[in-house]
């Protein structure tokens, strides 16, 4: 009971702190209230977000489970979300999840797999954060986003999907990990912006027209091997 319930420093129940808690359960179940989910195996997938937009802060628990996927088209055509934390739980961003989320200016990503076109059309994304567990970027992941400026795609990323950064104006400098095996079709196609590209010797293929239109591009530098 004494962990449970609070006290003040005499002993006594603390009414302050009844107060505090009844607030802090509202709180959470308010952010609850925003996400319709389902429980898979004792894991909490996301499948819609109902609240009110602007920045969203997925929660890493729902009725004490674990949060592991956003699910397709979960926050679809969303144009009202301007900003998103992921928390580290989530292994999973499914199709489509943010597709046409054109309000949307910066999102991390800590962990997991990004699928098929799961940012494409966010045409306002500005600042993009892939974390160190980050493992696949899929088909036209950010296809279309065009305010983004400069990607880094950290070392435990091992393959970059087909148009995954195609029609990326505004990229100018992509970071490319040194576990990347393969770069897919159209990967950077039409990123107008781009300017120089270093390819590492983990990238045994590049696939048809990975940079095809980069018009801007005067550099390319590939690992010997």
């Amino acid at each position: 009971m004494n962990g449970i319930f609070p006290r003040n420093t005499r002993g006594h129940f603390s009414l302050a702190g009844y107060a505090g808690l009844f607030i802090a359960l509202l709180v959470a179940t308010a952010v609850q209230a925003q996400f319709n989910y389902v429980i898979n195996s004792g894991a909490v997938t996301i499948t819609a977000y109902t609240g009110p937009g602007g920045v969203v802060a997925i929660p890493s628990t729902i009725n004490g489970l674990p949060v592991t996927e956003i699910g397709a088209y979960a926050f679809y055509h969303r144009t009202d979300l301007t900003g998103i934390t992921i928390p580290d739980t989530v292994m999973n961003i499914r199709d489509y999840a943010f597709w046409n989320c054109t309000g949307l200016t910066s999102v991390a990503i800590p962990n997991g797999v990004i699928w098929r076109y799961v940012f494409e059309k966010c045409s306002n994304l500005t600042s993009l954060s892939l974390g160190g567990s980050v493992t696949i970027v899929g088909y036209r992941a950010f296809h279309g986003c065009a305010g983004l400026t400069n990607v880094f795609i950290p070392n435990s990323v091992t393959g970059i999907g087909d148009e995954a950064f195609s029609s990326c104006f505004g990229l100018t400098g992509v970071t490319i990990g040194k576990s990347v095996s393969t770069i897919g079709v159209a990967a950077f196609s039409v990123c107008s912006g781009l300017t120089n590209i270093v390819i590492p010797d983990s990238v045994d293929t590049i696939k048809d027209l990975a940079f095809a239109n980069c018009t801007s591009l005067t550099s390319v530098t590939i690992a010997p091997g």
